[in-house]
């Protein structure tokens, strides 16, 4: 339903209303508020409620409502690709979704320093303030630091560590951005002190007050950065992008009172009820703190945005932050507030999305009866300006696994895939096509349809579709969409008339990409995993219950390894695999992160790419006769070449980077962060926290790590 039409759900805005007596009776009773539950509707500045009672009521009902199903959506980040525009570089930058939307990423590169986020994880540290030293390893049982290693490229390809940017030893470095001398360092504060708990638990625990932090740092001098300013901001990050010269925050707080309780008895919920009506607004807000200790609220309590329908017997205990910090005077902060909770981050040069999912499972006889609906809220940027605009609900959800991928924003459309369902009663995927006009969003068509009725995903027998989908991709007016149970169908989506989307052709093959990379109008690269049709394992997956019937045994494909496949797309109505490479028993991070993936763009037009490759391998010790197994880790970094001669494109694999270190432990760091750097024919491999450098001609030619 689409709006300024208000949604008939039970919302959780409100006030706190007055303590009553029962009956005549003098014994005070609890309040009576409607469900903990999350708001569905647009927002608005005025409603039947106040923010102040509205917060506090959510707090007494997160804090005394077990017995109800509080539905929340999921508290997680979206990891979170327009192409990055390598094309005017002789250098790799950092994939992303939108041009001119930058996303954090653990690296980032200038074109002569390389900035590597390190983090507590990995044991390596160089000794700060000694680059000369820092191949030097920490031993066992030191203080292991967060820092960012600043290397620097000589003009012969040659690269060495100049210096080291400290982050707080309780920091864990979340991504980087660079924009011209000022590098922004975003992490997440890890707290050593307790305080009472809110959460939805019996007995009250120890309960770290979740932080983050932002750091600005001149790097003009790269041997000796200044840090110009350092916030603490409370609550987590959900996500950020940065626009020019402005970083855009999304942040989710809960307020927490000390010696607030769980509740279970009437005398308790009423206790409850008094401390959280006398505690002052402000104590409830998400603050930030400078590096001098100065702190300031981070919202005006008279500007936070609630769902329109709001009553006073309404609440909900989180609050939705949108910042944005200029980066070059930090000083200047803006920020809008939801009352409300959002999950996942979109955003264009002109616009960013946050978005949720409701999860009705207030049936649970049976998972037919289950109901997922979502939330979109718009909001136009300009700068440091905030503007919300409405919102949208469908039906569906956007799932977890690079969800931003899911939308697109085209002129005033707005072009976002839903699902609905699950395997065992099967999948409902739908392509929804918004028009956005006079602030409010209209439903103009939806795939499929009356019209253009094939269903996204292979139909079975039983009329169900059981696949999933794997990878959405959106590239100017066509839609890509893969699913899968055993094979890959990928879909081309005909998009020119956003009146009147339809399938315009179909591919099937053996496994699935989870990562779908425009190249040109003509060609597309999949990454995902490659399936063996002919040996799958029978695995009986838990009993699910549905209308009394127990499922049977689910055939669970076996996953074979990466796969990178590269498509013809130019027939939309007919597209086809030119070629694909297999890494036996093997995994790329690109699957879930596509920031894994480097992309350069050569002078002649051709297309090089770089992506990591985790694996196992097993080796055979005989003892006195006794054979042992050994697992041992394999990475390395894989270089691919795309020619895009429109009559004979062709995918070449050039080699291998093996990230090799026989004096540290790097063999045994997953590849899940791992990241590269092509600058014309040189080859920088981050693993760990290690950098080997390698040639394009020659990637078996390897130095290394630095």
């Amino acid at each position: 339903m689409f709006y300024k039409k208000r949604l008939t759900v039970a919302l959780l805005s409100g006030s706190l209303i007055s303590i009553v007596s029962c009956g005549g009776s003098d014994t005070p009773q609890p309040p009576q508020l409607n469900e903990l539950s999350v708001a569905i509707t647009p927002l608005s500045l005025t409603t039947q409620t106040t923010f102040s009672q509205h917060i506090k009521n959510g707090i007494y009902l997160r804090n005394s409502q077990r017995e109800q199903a509080i539905t929340d959506t999921a508290l997680v980040s979206s990891p979170e690709s327009a192409l990055a525009d390598s094309s005017t570089n002789d250098f790799s930058a950092t994939i992303t979704q939108e041009q001119g939307v930058d996303e954090a990423d653990r690296i980032k590169y200038d074109g002569n320093h390389l900035f590597i986020a390190n983090n507590t994880y990995y044991s390596y540290q160089a000794e700060s303030g000694s680059p000369e030293k820092s191949q030097e390893k920490v031993s066992t049982g030191s203080q292991i630091k967060s820092t960012v290693r600043i290397m620097e490229r000589a003009m012969d390809g040659e690269i060495r560590e100049l210096s080291e940017i400290d982050i707080d030893a309780n920091n864990n470095i979340n991504g980087l951005y660079l924009n011209s001398d000022i590098l922004t360092v975003i992490s997440t504060v890890e707290q050593n002190y307790n305080i009472a708990t809110t959460q939805l638990i019996a007995e009250p625990t120890s309960y770290s007050q979740p932080a983050f932090n932002i750091t600005f740092v001149n790097v003009s001098e790269p041997e000796n950065t200044q840090v110009i300013n350092s916030y603490n901001f409370d609550g987590n990050i959900v996500n950020s992008r940065r626009v020019g010269d402005v970083l855009y925050i999304v942040s989710r707080y809960q307020p927490y009172i000390e010696q607030l309780t769980y509740a279970t008895t009437d005398e308790e919920k009423i206790s409850n009820y008094a401390l959280i009506n006398n505690t002052d607004i402000a104590n409830l807000l998400p603050k930030y703190h400078e590096k001098n200790g100065t702190e300031q609220s981070l919202v005006n309590d008279k500007q936070c945005l609630l769902p329109e329908n709001a009553t006073d017997k309404d609440g909900y205990d989180t609050i939705m932050t949108l910042t944005a910090i200029n980066i070059h005077e930090p000083q200047q902060l803006n920020s809008v507030c939801l009352n409300t909770s959002t999950d996942g981050l979109y955003a264009t040069d002109k616009s960013i999305y946050v978005y949720g999912t409701y999860y009705d499972y207030s049936v649970i006889d049976s998972p037919r009866n289950s109901k997922e609906t979502s939330i979109i809220h718009k909001f136009s940027i300009d700068d440091m300006a905030i503007s919300y605009i409405n919102s949208a609900s469908l039906t569906g959800r956007f799932n977890w696994s690079l969800s931003n991928l899911r939308f697109s924003e085209k002129d005033n459309y707005l072009r976002v895939v839903t699902t609905s369902g699950n395997r065992s009663i099967g999948f409902e995927h739908k392509l929804n096509v918004l028009l956005e006009a006079d602030n409010k969003f209209t439903l103009v068509n939806q795939l499929p349809n009356t019209i253009n009725t094939t269903a996204i995903g292979k139909v079975s027998n039983d009329g169900l579709v059981y696949e999933d989908i794997k990878a959405v991709r959106f590239f100017k007016d066509n839609a890509y969409i893969v699913t899968f149970l055993t094979t890959d169908p990928l879909y081309v989506i005909d998009l020119s008339d956003n009146n009147n989307p339809k399938i315009a052709g179909a591919l099937e093959i053996p496994g699935y990409s989870a990562y779908l990379h425009p190249i040109t109008d003509s060609l597309l690269l999949g990454i995902g995993q490659n399936i063996d049709e002919n040996r799958i394992n029978f695995i009986s997956q838990p009993a699910t219950i549905d209308d009394g019937n127990i499922d049977e045994p689910t055939v669970v494909p076996v996953i074979e390894g990466a796969k990178v496949s590269l498509f013809d797309i130019s027939d939309i109505n007919a597209p086809r695999e030119i070629r694909s490479i297999v890494y036996e028993n093997g995994y790329t991070p690109v699957e879930y992160d596509y920031k894994a993936l480097s992309h350069f763009v050569t002078e002649n037009g051709n297309h090089r790419f770089a992506l990591p490759i985790e694996r196992w391998k097993t080796t055979s010790i005989d003892d006195r006769g006794n054979t042992f197994i050994t697992w041992n880790s394999e990475n390395f970094l894989s270089l691919l070449e795309v020619t895009t001669d429109s009559s004979n494109a062709e995918l070449t694999h050039i080699g291998n980077i093996f990230a090799n270190d026989e004096n540290a432990n790097t063999n045994n760091y997953s590849s899940w962060d791992d990241r590269s750097i092509m600058h014309n024919n040189d080859i920088y491999y981050i693993h760990g926290n290690q950098v080997w450098r390698s040639f394009w001609q020659n990637p078996e030619q390897i130095t290394g790590p630095f």
